[in-house]
């Protein structure tokens, strides 16, 4: 079965901006996910120590750390893929985000609808 004959629209330069931000997007992978490892490893290694597990505060931090490192890298990735009008949308966390917001502001429109009624009942009684 032969392949559908495709045409690259993509300017040299358009071409030159992917290859670059591939590039980047590697380097970023490479280098961030290298340091989550060796830190995980470390980590684990160290729970093999009485010393370690009796301060789980360092322990506690190369967590910390991990976590730092995979939100940084998570956003310089999503940067790269922007910067060319390619970033993943998750679409279900999208309506999530909405639904919160939506909640959020008809619970504060409650919350001042209840404080209107309790001055004016307030008002009324006095």
């Amino acid at each position: 079965m032969s392949k559908p004959a495709t045409t690259d629209t993509r300017t040299p330069e358009e071409a030159l901006k992917l290859k670059n931000a591939i590039n980047n997007m590697d380097a970023l992978a490479q280098e961030g996910f290298s340091a989550i490892a060796a830190i995980a490893r470390l980590a684990l290694l160290s729970l093999e120590h009485p010393e370690a597990v009796r301060n789980l505060e360092d322990i506690a931090i190369a967590f910390k750390v991990i976590q730092y490192k995979a939100e940084d890298i998570g956003s310089c990735i999503n940067f790269e893929a922007e910067k060319l009008g390619c970033s993943h949308v998750d679409e279900a966390n999208s309506r999530r985000w909405a639904a919160r917001l939506q909640a959020r502001e008809s619970n504060g429109g409650q919350k001042a609808l209840a404080s209107v009624n309790q001055v004016s009942v307030q008002g009324g009684a006095a």
